[in-house]
């Protein structure tokens, strides 16, 4: 390998690697692009009986390396195994990349180095005899070779890079071979008709079950072939299941899991658009970043009691997703959790989390109503982007941060209840809300006047009430004493008690954690269960009564979303009745 070389190699290994949207980009015009201009060291050879044209140079140890395919119009080629005398022992990298007429290529057995992308996106090679004493394949060798339909990995090969035959889409089956002791990140991945690794019994390092990578002790999962369909059973060996090693089986409908699995990597079921079911272990503490991103017809989830984390764009573009309970022990959920889960309906959030990342709830257009957890301190950029369903919402007192865009195009949304302690509200956060009406703040309008924000981030039709407390309320009672006299008076009292209709947790209160208490019943449903709210009939007969306050027989979204406008217009100062909202 050429020294000067060194440093960009790594530098361009690092950016092969780039995620778009979740997946690893192999684009021809994304892959950076070196300028591999010959240095002046580097001869031509033209051969005699075919004038075959190449670049090469000559190596410290006095053996030859092809730097560059010249004639670029050939289809068929056999590469010299001697150039001015000495053995050509390495194609170098790049050397043929993007050679779209090359169709065959016979690689001589002098050669034993195949460097990094020498044949990376050569679109209509469809055959190669690589040389029986290759030790090396480089990083993305072969990457994007989409019609090469057979590979016969020779005996000698030691390491085969990443991301190596990224791409080969035409790729039925691969023989690992017993000598291959390295198989780098994402060799195989996007080979869209690979049926079946088999990996030579004598391998020390892999093996193979069922046509599918592992390491030798089948502990740790490396890649599932994409042509897989159906279920598919993980062995009870398996504790490790790699990044991306389910990517792209578009096939699968079930994956069925084991308790032993204690690590699942980054975008491991990513656009497996067919798979419904699938159970996470319950000894895994975090939900990797993209692991489900885009599994169109995956509709419902557990995540289990030990998760304590869930990265970007865990769920993203779970299209059919419906519900979801994150468990008490998540404190952290990433950036685009949920992006673009345009059926979601509910989501049950523990208090105990602590981080919401930008756009996590950007484009869920079916989500009515959400709880944020109390100990938020800011709500990032786009987190509700989007949200055309979402009808109120209350902004936990520990806030203090509203970022730009965060309500954008919410377009149902008719009011928002905002605590004294915000101190910033982002351009744009309420753009394009044509139905917010009512913003219910916790302070004077001298408090309000001084968070910082641009005059035209709250719509000139909105009105701000001041001092809306959330616990305590000034509400206006008429006592009557004669036909013709009546007697005002003014208490301070909690939100409004004159009718229990709503209040599900019993304590003679209609507010957020009744709606919450309905979510979660909702979420259970959703997902298959018996949900109940008390283990005596008697009693769960008549809470179900109260907690279904539009009285149409069902526990929905609906009564949640009911129950915080209730609480929100109560805690204003108002005298709703479950009559007018539910005509409304």
């Amino acid at each position: 390998m050429k020294k000067w070389y060194q440093k960009s190699i790594a530098v361009v290994m690092a950016a092969a690697c780039l995620f778009v949207g979740g997946t690893i980009g192999l684009a021809r015009d994304s892959l950076p692009q070196l300028q591999l201009t010959a240095e002046a060291e580097d001869k031509l050879y033209t051969g005699e009986s075919d004038g075959l044209q190449l670049n090469y140079e000559e190596l410290e140890d006095g053996t030859i390396e092809i730097t560059k395919f010249v004639d670029s119009t050939s289809t068929d080629i056999e590469l010299p195994a001697v150039i001015d005398g000495k053995s050509v022992t390495s194609i170098g990298e790049r050397a043929f990349y993007g050679c779209d007429s090359l169709s065959n290529i016979t690689i001589p057995d002098s050669v034993t180095n195949i460097e990094y992308g020498a044949f990376f996106y050569c679109n209509s090679l469809t055959n190669v005899k690589i040389s029986k004493n290759v030790i090396d394949i480089g990083d993305s060798a072969f990457a994007n070779c989409q019609n090469l339909a057979n590979i016969i990995i020779p005996e000698s090969t030691i390491n085969i890079g990443s991301l190596a035959f990224a791409g080969c889409a035409d790729l039925t089956s691969v023989l690992i071979p017993k000598n291959t002791t390295s198989i780098g990140d994402n060799s195989f991945i996007n080979c869209d008709n690979l049926e079946e690794f088999i990996v030579d019994s004598d391998n020390s390092s892999y093996s193979s079950e069922d046509g599918v990578l592992f390491d030798k002790n089948m502990e740790t999962l490396l890649q599932c072939p994409v042509g897989k369909s159906g279920i598919y059973t993980i062995p009870t060996s398996v504790i490790n299941i790699k990044s991306f090693a389910f990517s792209n089986c578009n096939q699968l409908e079930n994956v069925i899991t084991s308790e032993n699995i204690k690590n699942i990597g980054e975008y491991a079921f990513e656009k497996c658009v067919n798979l419904k079911n699938i159970v996470i272990p319950e000894n895994l503490t975090s939900i990797e970043s993209g692991i489900f991103s885009d599994c169109d017809s995956l509709t419902s989830i557990t995540i289990p009691n030990n998760v304590t984390y869930i990265g970007d764009r865990a769920f993203a573009g779970c299209a059919d997703l419906t519900s979801i309970i994150i468990p008490d022990n998540v404190t952290y959920i990433g950036e685009c959790v949920f992006s673009n889960c345009t059926d979601l309906k509910s989501i049950t959030i523990s208090d105990n989390v602590t981080y919401i990342g930008e756009c996590a709830f950007f484009n869920c257009t079916n989500l009515r109503s959400i709880v944020i957890p109390k100990n938020i301190t800011n709500i990032k950029y786009a987190t509700f982007s989007d949200c055309s369903n979402l009808t109120s919402i209350i902004i936990p007192e520990n806030v203090t941060d509203i970022g730009w865009n965060v309500f954008y195009n919410c377009s149902s949304l008719k009011n928002v209840t905002i605590s004294n302690r915000i101190m910033h509200i982002g351009d744009e956060t309420f753009s394009n809300c044509d139905n917010l009406t009512d913003i219910y703040y916790n302070g004077t309008e001298a408090e309000w006047n001084q968070i910082s924000m641009y005059t035209s981030t709250v719509p000139s039709s909105v009105t701000v009430h001041y001092n809306s407390d959330p616990t305590t309320t000034t509400i206006t009672t008429t006592e009557t004493t004669t036909l013709s006299e009546s007697t005002t008076t003014t208490t301070t009292v909690k939100p409004n008690l004159t009718n229990i209709r709503g209040d599900v947790d019993g304590n003679n209160t209609v507010e957020v954690s009744d709606a919450v208490k309905i979510l979660n019943y909702y979420s259970q449903k959703a997902a298959g269960l018996n949900p109940v709210f008390s283990e005596t009939a008697t009693e769960n007969e008549a809470i179900f009564n109260l907690a279904d306050v539009d009285k149409d027989g069902e526990i929905t979204v609906q009564d949640a979303v009911l129950i915080l406008t209730y609480y929100a217009k109560t805690a204003s100062g108002g005298q709703p009745t479950w009559e007018q909202l539910t005509s409304a």
